[in-house]
């Protein structure tokens, strides 16, 4: 018979003489409370007894979290969140700042909370309390889910080398960069010029690309009307959080939602002496702040705007500082998730 000092059973708890090779018996056993404990060895219906030595159990990985909020707050202000880490056999997981990962808030109603994603250093002995913000005025509740490190939908991985000039252009592109002049005329020639061709050609497209001009003729376009693709198919971008570490920045981009209908591009291109990550979402609309400026050692401007290539189509450009580093983009339910670190 196998029995524990502690709270829990040991499985299997009874062993048969037959399992015994000689004088020894090799079997795995399980229990299911994370705790200390000692195997107790009794002979069924006999006096003899043996004991191992103390056996520390730990917990599972992490199956759920428990989150307790107040019963009410004010939209805008801050109120505090306990959040409980559990692995499936409801024991709390006391290292989870060791083991764990970041920790991912959703709120059930239409607003946003800021912030939307916990560090593991937060908890302690697997509790962590934290203050967050609400910025809707009605009746939610708050789900908690571990970022796992294997991606929902993982979208490229791409180590930046040379700047992007230095890169072959997209086939698209190169007619256009041919018409590129080595040297931009003065701006007086360039208001002469475009005076010029509107009197006797038929009107321009003017394209500022890098601080040069480019002269494109194209016909005359009547305005389209917008496409309705119905609001149930259009994602709002709704907020841009980051959360960073030593070594690496994670920007949570927090949308309605990122169901199969809705795409995600991403390009490196070069702006006034910088590189920028730009994301083309589509179709999708932007609901937040159209520029964030984060104090990371990765990423400093996060610039909105609409997508004027397409219809319903919004572009997040991100300034990226190092001149070398890896990024991954990937969806992760109704946000996404752009990683960037050192390679």
């Amino acid at each position: 018979m196998l029995q524990s000092t502690g709270s829990a059973k040991i499985e299997p708890s009874f062993l048969q003489a037959s399992s015994f090779n000689g004088h020894e018996a090799n079997l795995k056993v399980t229990y299911d409370k994370a705790e200390e404990m000692v195997v107790v060895v009794k002979e069924y219906n006999k006096g003899q007894e043996g004991k191992s030595g103390p056996i520390k159990v730990n917990p599972a990985n992490i199956d759920h979290f428990v989150v307790i909020t107040p019963e009410s707050a004010v939209a805008g202000q801050p109120f505090k969140l306990k959040i409980e880490a559990y692995d499936r056999f409801k024991n709390i997981i006391k290292n989870y700042n060791l083991t764990g990962t970041e920790v991912l808030l959703t709120p059930s109603g239409k607003g946003n909370i800021t912030p939307s994603i916990i560090s593991p250093a937060e908890f302690k002995d697997g509790v962590a309390v934290v203050e967050v913000v609400y910025d809707r005025a009605e009746s939610f509740s708050i789900s908690a889910t571990p970022l796992r490190r294997e991606r929902v939908e993982k979208v490229k991985i791409e180590e930046i080398k040379a700047p992007p000039d230095e890169r072959p252009l997209p086939e698209s592109k190169k007619e256009i960069m041919k018409e590129i002049r080595k040297e931009p005329p003065p701006p007086e020639e360039v208001k002469k010029e475009v005076l010029k061709d509107i009197k006797k050609e038929p009107p321009v497209e003017m394209v500022i690309k890098e601080d040069k001009v480019v002269k494109k003729e194209t016909k005359r376009l009547e305005p389209r009307p917008p496409k309705d693709i119905g609001t149930s198919k259009l994602t709002s971008i709704n907020n841009v959080a980051i959360i960073e570490s030593k070594d690496k920045a994670m920007l949570v981009i927090t949308t309605s939602h990122l169901d199969g209908d809705v795409s995600i591009k991403e390009e490196i291109v070069s702006k006034s002496g910088s590189q920028w990550l730009e994301l083309r979402i589509n179709p999708a609309s932007i609901n937040t702040n159209r520029s964030f400026r984060f104090k990371s050692r990765f990423i400093r401007d996060v610039v909105l705007e609409e997508d004027r290539a397409v219809q319903n189509g919004a572009v997040i450009s991100l300034q990226l500082i190092p001149q070398k580093v890896l990024f991954d983009v990937a969806k992760v339910k109704n946000s996404i998730v752009v990683t960037v670190s050192k390679p």
